[in-house]
């Protein structure tokens, strides 16, 4: 499997959130971020998002912002996470999920 291209503007967008997800993980015990991992969500579901965060504990989030290109669906629940809303901009997206 070979992933699409990108465009420029889609990196520029990549590094400004990781950038910002990063300074929020210095300053917030017990979260950590990740670039290009791997997410295995359920057995058919295997996302590599360009950054992630994750919180280092069992109580799950309130709120889970995932971004991600426009021509990746994601899907509209995961687990106890429901999708609540979807800005696109450009080649990018920002899926909004919060407890259902």
């Amino acid at each position: 499997y070979m992933a699409s291209p990108l465009r420029w503007r889609h990196g520029t967008y990549d590094s400004k959130l990781g950038a910002t997800l990063e300074r929020y993980a210095d300053d917030t015990p017990g979260v950590e971020v990740a670039h290009n991992a791997t997410a295995i969500l359920g057995e058919k579901s295997e996302p590599q998002p360009d950054v992630a965060m994750r919180l280092l504990s069992e109580t799950p989030p309130r709120l889970v912002v995932v971004q991600h290109s426009v021509r990746f669906t994601l899907a509209e629940s995961y687990g106890v996470l429901k999708r609540t809303r979807t800005l696109k901009q450009g080649d990018n997206a920002l899926s909004f999920y919060a407890l259902a």
